[in-house]
């Protein structure tokens, strides 16, 4: 129960957190909108001169796609059906599909525009809504949603907080490859890991308060 509540709370702070930076956005002189400007050509003179990090960033980013994390969703989801645990495969797709129609719905609503052109990486292609960032949520979802899996399965407790270490590591990686990129404002980022960990938190507390048939006693 008391689990529960934590996940609760922690689903509000991301929510306010999202909600505080959205208000933010939609104001022309913002501190906010000026820090995001700094941000933006503080990385784009970084990029020009560090070419190999710029390598990296725009590999890195491919991680946190559409295209990966949908692969990513159904490869796990499948998997898990083959070897006997179709409640999480269920409880993993339905997370990361109505995920991503809430992220839809988020930039609709903001609309806020990306960075021009000048400021943009040439690798960037996307030219819908900039906040949230979808990468920055979609790989909150889908890679918390694999940590959760693995509390679930795994039974040693260096394997679970490897796992997790190693997906708090890459998304981070994600999200800074987008501000690196200039493919998003920093806050846009900063807004998408905020909401993807209230989804997260809500979905997985309401999925967890019926215990899994396949779960270890």
């Amino acid at each position: 129960m008391r689990a529960n509540w934590v996940a609760w709370a922690i689903g509000a702070g991301g929510l306010a957190v999202f909600a505080a930076l959205a208000w933010q956005v939609t104001l022309s002189d913002s501190a906010v909108w000026r820090f995001d400007e700094e941000m933006a050509h503080s990385a784009k003179g970084h990029a020009e001169n560090h070419p190999e990090v710029l390598d990296f960033a725009r590999s890195a980013t491919d991680a946190g796609g559409v295209p990966a994390m949908t692969s990513f969703a159904v490869f796990g989801a499948l998997l898990l059906l083959i070897c006997g645990h179709p409640r999480l495969a269920g409880i993993w797709v339905l997370t990361a599909a109505m995920g991503c129609v809430l992220n839809v719905s988020g930039k609709a609503f903001v609309d806020r525009a990306r960075p021009g052109e000048h400021l943009r990486d040439e690798a960037v292609t996307e030219r819908n809504a900039s906040y949230p960032s979808g990468h920055s949520m979609g790989s909150t979802i889908g890679y918390g949603t694999l940590v959760y899996v693995g509390f679930v399965l795994l039974r040693k407790r260096w394997a679970k907080m490897g796992l997790a270490a190693a997906m708090v590591l890459l998304v981070g990686t994600i999200c800074w490859s987008r501000v690196y990129l200039r493919a998003h404002w920093c806050s846009d980022v900063m807004g998408g890991a905020a909401i993807g960990i209230a989804w997260l938190a809500v979905c997985l507390s309401l999925a967890s308060r019926a215990p899994f048939p396949d779960q270890q006693p």
